[in-house]
């Protein structure tokens, strides 16, 4: 019987990825955390701060009492805004909960639909506006055990929404683990292990007879399925002098929906490393480096470029308060303009 349950499952696992979707539910693939986002999200081994419900809940096993954190950015030139804001407390010597909430919007899109009235004729009065925004609320529970291993689970709740055309309500799981051997510290996250499932819902009131007579087709209601990434990472601290640290992380991110345009890459999985250092002075003052992201460019020439992108932040812990920033898309290497990022973080 366990045999049974076991291939069944491994013909489902698979299945999935002939209907999976690339890039689904990417906005929980950005970061909520500043001093993560400047290592270029190297930080599976080593988060353990309250952000650790997003990025690993293993790590939650650091907090000794209560903690929150809060984070805004904006990316585009300003035209999208994310915001996360999460709370952890210890419950006892060996269990840690955790709740994060995120947003990532683009508001005061033009919905031009009905710009044409049923005469045909141009109405400018007929122009609203409507956000497409998503949104996800993450429970994460952690626990230690004898070994020096730490685990963690977490629940996701996603909601998103195109203005008045469509809607979707999904659900995934997330689990995690890190374990500390002499000074090195190694973590593994299996996000969306469960797959991520969303189902839309298309409002065909919304769109305007125009809209069908012009040769478009309105969408249906259909399934969107995330498939599950292996994240795992090794971590390292060295103590350069009596008062200076270099805290240096090596993530690799595999995914199995086929190739992507990363460092390694076939196709059934591709995998893209990323690399993040934190640079301390008295655990008070942080400059931190991350290069991730590699991506193959082909040039005009049809020669074949690999390309990455830096991030840069600083970083400031006093007494209970961190105040950490984040300058992404350092230079304008990527098609998007840099984005600053800053996260607030208070313990009780």
């Amino acid at each position: 019987m366990k045999v049974f349950h076991f291939s069944f499952f491994l013909f489902f696992f698979f299945s999935i990825n002939i209907f999976s979707q690339k890039y689904s539910n990417d906005f929980l693939s950005i970061g909520v955390d500043a001093r993560s986002i400047s290592m270029s999200n190297s930080v599976v081994a080593s988060a353990y701060d309250v952000t650790s419900g997003f990025y690993n809940p293993a790590g939650l096993n650091t907090i000794e009492n209560i903690q929150l954190g809060f984070m805004h950015s904006s990316y585009f030139a300003g035209m999208t805004q994310y915001d996360y804001l999460g709370g952890a407390m210890r419950i006892d010597t060996q269990f840690v909960v955790a709740v994060s909430f995120i947003r990532f919007g683009v508001n005061d899109i033009l919905n031009t639909t009905e710009l044409l009235d049923e005469n045909g004729n141009v109405n400018y009065d007929n122009i609203s506006m409507f956000s497409a925004t998503d949104f996800a609320s993450i429970f994460s529970v952690s626990r230690k055990n004898k070994f020096n291993l730490d685990m963690g689970l977490s629940t996701k709740l996603i909601h998103r929404k195109i203005g008045p055309f469509a809607s979707s309500w999904g659900f995934g799981l997330d689990f995690g683990m890190q374990y500390s051997y002499k000074e090195w510290d190694f973590g593994l996250l299996m996000k969306d292990f469960s797959t991520t499932i969303n189902f839309w819902e298309i409002n065909q009131d919304a769109f305007s007879d125009q809209y069908e007579s012009t040769g478009n087709v309105i969408p249906e209601d259909d399934i969107e399925i995330t498939y599950p990434q292996f994240i795992c990472g090794v971590a390292r601290e060295f103590k350069i002098h009596n008062d200076f640290t270099l805290l240096s992380e090596l993530d690799f991110i595999t995914t199995w929906d086929g190739r992507r345009n990363t460092l390694f890459s076939n196709d059934v999985f591709s995998i893209n490393p990323s690399l993040g250092l934190e640079c301390g002075y008295k655990k008070m003052a942080f400059l931190r480096f991350g290069f991730g992201n590699f991506q193959k460019e082909i040039l005009i020439n049809n020669d074949e470029q690999m390309k990455f992108q830096p991030n840069f932040g600083i970083g400031i812990d006093v007494w209970s308060f961190k105040l950490d920033y984040s300058l992404t898309d350092l230079g304008n290497n990527s098609s998007a303009l840099y984005s600053n990022v800053f996260t607030f973080k208070y313990s009780f």
